[in-house]
């Protein structure tokens, strides 16, 4: 009972009344610090901007009075005028400059601690207020924007300040009068209406607490207290019946925990786990977790004195003692994922981290662990499939630069091979005219694949060898299981004679022409060329083929320089090059090599927009330029999905050049012609598409040019008289 009289006189130490009474004080002090500092905050700004305002204005009329002088270089005239100035008692400096000069003109006053400006420090007009003055700044310049000098004006705030300062004790006086009636006036009201009332709810609430049940608290008003008691009387009869609705919601909430994909792991300041929510936690780290060290369940198997492991440990040594409002930060430095041993293998878990509260204290913190290993293998067998399609391209180069013709043969004497393999095994034959046919034709296969670095296909090839050795040594071996697993090796090894094929094609700048090429000499098909007219007309068009080269010799290297063209002038853009197995004859295909980056850099540089006007125009922000070529009829476009021509410009620039009744189409290949004030390094000297009409009309070839507003422009090469 003394331990029950100790509490109740702590409790009325400071009663509701006295609480309520400080609160109301409190909040209505605040209150009237703030309305005091607005209303002085308000005085001060609107003295200081009218000061501020006028003296703008007398800058400005200043600035004005002496340009003239200045203009003269009639100095006396100019210090005329400052002193006409200082009639006004507020002007505590004075200073002007001419432009050029480091000394100034007249000067009225000490400057203080502002530096002189130099010539080049002349700015626009302007205004700041410094801790005892207002300084503006004027321009003095002629009608027509030339720059004279520059004038500096400060004058003092003194009689501002001294009128803030009365009109700061006029607002204190009176907001200190409305904070002692209001707050006399509120706290009589209270006491009377809500503390007494209160305090017989507050000795029930504290025999409820006891223990004591069907508690009852009479209140005759009916206002808000009134409801206040007649709520707390239900409250008391249905406080058991809250606790059963507690209970099953607590149970449904486990429920929930344990159909959640993530494992939920609680665990105080020593690091143990304390308890485990969800199934899902026993399920990824085991069925005892009571007590067991969470860094012990996160980094099992990993060495001691890993950093991973001691970073974490440094963590659960600070993660407690921070405030939580600083926990998102703390937070921050916990791992966001972890790879664990699990049985044989390894398991990845992403994890998250939540504080649980308790007296305004982080007391325990919640792990919310997702088992994220089968997203994580997915992941890097995607990874392993692009390293290992990196290696091949890059053997693939490597053929290329080397002459791709052995290559191209090996593939397609390899795909017969497969083919008379599979043939034979799906008739039951291992053998064909002599004992070990099939055998060579598989271990001839498997050196080629070991040369060319194509190191599955020997390995499919490899374990057919042993299938095929099988066979001859007991051809009873060679019954529907055999056949099975020798056509099934048949198939691979077919599967990756096609997609050494196509990695082939992928890599070569000519596309599946490169299947077809072989290695003749150029003065060998110079020769023939001299002959082409002597010979009858099939054999002329034989010539003409072999001297024709692939579409796609002509663009190498034009792909990877367009981009790196776009990034030099602040623009992004991908090439499409289709057509590269389109054979060109040899004289065009010779002035296409030049023409073809003439054409690539004029639609970059008039066509594609930047990054920031793309997205303005709905578009994408990364340009296309697209280069394609067909053979029959012969003909190649570039076409891009920039702006399109401007029209205006090109014809404004054609008068210019005298060119009045041109029309665009034509202006566009005239020399020296371009839209550009500046040349680039990509455009902008009129010479590009000049220089690429004279080279195709060399060859027999024309230009046309097809633009829309907004939606690129495409070039096309011909070859003249045909359709």
């Amino acid at each position: 009972m003394a331990h029950d009289s100790s509490e109740d006189s702590s409790a009325t130490r400071f009663s509701l009344g006295a609480k309520l009474a400080m609160a109301t004080v409190a909040v209505l002090l605040i209150v009237s610090v703030v309305v005091y500092a607005v209303l002085t905050r308000a005085a001060r700004h609107t003295l200081l901007d009218d000061k501020t305002k006028a003296a703008a204005i007398v800058a400005d009329l200043f600035a004005a009075n002496v340009t003239a002088p200045l203009d003269f270089g009639d100095d006396k005239d100019v210090d005329h005028e400052l002193q006409n100035l200082t009639v006004d008692r507020d002007l505590s400096y004075a200073a002007v400059w001419r432009d050029g000069n480091p000394r100034p003109v007249a000067v009225f006053g000490v400057a203080g601690t502002s530096p002189l400006p130099a010539p080049s420090t002349i700015t626009a007009a302007g205004s700041r207020l410094l801790p005892d003055a207002v300084e503006v700044t004027r321009r003095v310049e002629r009608p027509d924007g030339t720059a004279l000098g520059q004038a500096v004006l400060r004058f003092s705030l003194a009689p501002e300040y001294a009128a803030i300062a009365q009109a700061q004790s006029g607002i204190f006086y009176g907001t200190a009068f409305t904070l002692w009636l209001t707050a006399f006036l509120i706290l009589a009201v209270t006491r009377f209406q809500i503390v007494r009332p209160l305090g017989r709810l507050a000795d029930a609430a504290l025999r409820l607490q006891k223990g004591e049940h069907s508690v009852r608290v009479d209140v005759g008003s009916r206002d808000e207290v009134g409801r206040l008691a007649a709520v707390f009387n239900t409250m008391s009869a249905a406080i058991v019946d809250r606790e059963e609705h507690l209970a099953e919601a607590l149970a449904q909430i486990r429920e929930l925990f344990d159909h959640m994909r993530q494992g939920i792991v609680v665990f105080g300041p020593d690091g143990l786990a304390r308890e485990a929510p969800s199934t899902q936690a026993k399920v990824i780290f085991g069925p005892d977790l009571e007590r067991q060290p969470v860094l012990e369940l996160l980094y099992r198997g990993a060495p001691p004195d890993g950093p991973e492991r001691q970073a974490f440990e440094a963590w659960l040594t600070c993660a407690f003692d921070v405030p939580p409002s600083a926990w998102d930060e703390v937070a921050s430095l916990a791992p966001p994922r972890v790879e664990r041993a699990r049985g044989d293998g390894r398991q990845w878990l992403e994890l998250q981290w939540s504080p649980v509260l308790k007296n305004g204290r982080i007391d325990r913190v919640m792990l919310l662990a997702t088992d994220v290993t089968h997203e994580r293998e997915l992941e890097r067998e995607a990874e392993e499939r692009e390293e290992e399609h990196a290696r091949e391209m890059a053997a693939m180069r490597r053929l290329l630069a080397g002459g791709g013709q052995a290559f191209a043969s090996f593939l397609e004497v390899a795909g017969e091979r497969v083919d008379a393999v599979v043939r034979a095994a799906e008739a039951g034959r291992p053998y064909t005219r002599a004992k070990g046919d099939l055998l060579m034709h598989v271990h001839t296969l498997r050196g080629e694949a070991r040369t060319f670095e194509l190191k599955e296909l020997a390995s499919v090839c490899e374990g057919l060898e042993r299938l095929l050795r099988g066979a001859e040594n007991d051809p009873d071996a060679v019954d529907d299981a055999w056949k099975a697993r020798a056509v099934a090796s048949g198939e691979a090894a077919r599967s990756h004679v096609e997609r050494a094929r196509e990695r082939f094609i992928e890599a070569s700048p000519i596309g599946r022409a490169v299947l077809d090429q072989m290695t003749v000499r150029r003065s060998d098909v110079r020769g023939l060329e001299r002959h082409a007219d002597t010979v009858p007309a099939d054999a002329r068009r034989l010539i003409e083929a072999l001297s024709s080269r692939p579409f796609g010799e002509c663009v190498t290297g034009l792909e990877a320089a367009a981009v790196r063209w776009a990034v030099e002038n602040g623009k992004r853009v991908r090439v499409v090059i289709e057509g590269r197995d389109a054979r060109i004859p040899g004289p065009i295909a010779k002035a296409l090599t030049g023409v073809l980056p003439h054409l690539v850099r004029n639609s970059l540089a008039h066509g594609i927009e930047t990054p920031d006007r793309r997205r303005a125009g709905e578009k994408d922000e990364v340009g296309t330029i697209r280069i394609a070529a067909a053979e029959s009829p012969l003909s190649v476009r570039v076409e891009d999905d920039g702006a399109g021509l401007d029209d205006e410009a090109i014809r404004e620039r054609g008068h210019a050049l005298g060119l009045k009744d041109t029309a665009v189409s034509e202006l566009v290949f005239v020399g020296g012609l371009s839209t550009f004030q500046t040349p680039t390094a990509v455009a902008g000297y009129g010479v590009g598409l000049a220089a690429a009409l004279r080279d195709l009309a060399a060859v027999g070839c024309g230009l046309t040019v097809d633009s829309a507003k907004g939606k690129g422009v495409e070039v096309s090469v011909f070859v003249r008289g045909e359709t």
